[in-house]
């Protein structure tokens, strides 16, 4: 989506590898249009450290398409996502998502321990995700979270200030959960 809102979302100090061992996309999109998320220093990514992490976990399509809570829309945003501790009303137990992680990493052929795994939410809680809807959640490696959180976290806080439209924050990060993680 060259030129447009979506054009570029990069990492700052993206080593430009995946954890897989293949070379991350790279269009040469990083007008300012690009969406910067933050410090991603290299010291977050096993390969460089010589320590193993879970690969980049790519969601699903089929098993991990979204969902959206009906909750939450444009005319309502001010007293959903935009309402201070709003999230934390809706977040679901975690004995819910531990169960639920269990299940999807047989499911995603994911053998690593556990621990080391969070479900996420394709469409994150704080841009009107389905909180305990599975076909919102998918097994994210812990390591692979700390790059999407600020970008969904930026997102959130475009929206609430009027700066961009809810629909094209969470193609945004629908986008970018797709193609990083």
């Amino acid at each position: 989506m060259p030129g447009g809102f979506l054009g570029g979302l990069r990492r700052s100090g993206d080593c430009g590898r995946r954890h897989d061992g293949h070379r991350a996309a790279d269009d040469g999109n990083a007008g300012d249009d690009s969406i910067d998320v933050g410090d991603a220093d290299e010291r977050d990514h096993g390969h460089h450290a010589g320590a193993w992490l879970p690969s980049v976990i790519l969601p699903d399509k089929r098993r991990t398409p979204g969902a959206l809570n009906p909750k939450v829309r444009r005319s309502t945003i001010k007293k959903t996502i935009c309402k201070s501790g709003w999230t934390k009303t809706i977040r679901p137990p975690v004995a819910f998502t531990n169960a639920l992680k269990i299940k999807q990493m047989v499911l995603y052929e994911e053998t690593g321990l556990p621990s080391t795994y969070e479900e996420d939410h394709l469409i994150p809680l704080e841009l009107g995700g389905a909180p305990r809807n599975p076909q919102n959640l998918w097994p994210e490696p812990r390591s692979q979270s700390k790059l999407s959180d600020p970008l969904e976290n930026k997102l959130k806080r475009k929206v609430c200030r009027g700066l961009l439209q809810l629909a094209k924050a969470r193609a945004a990060i629908r986008l970018f959960k797709n193609t990083q993680g």
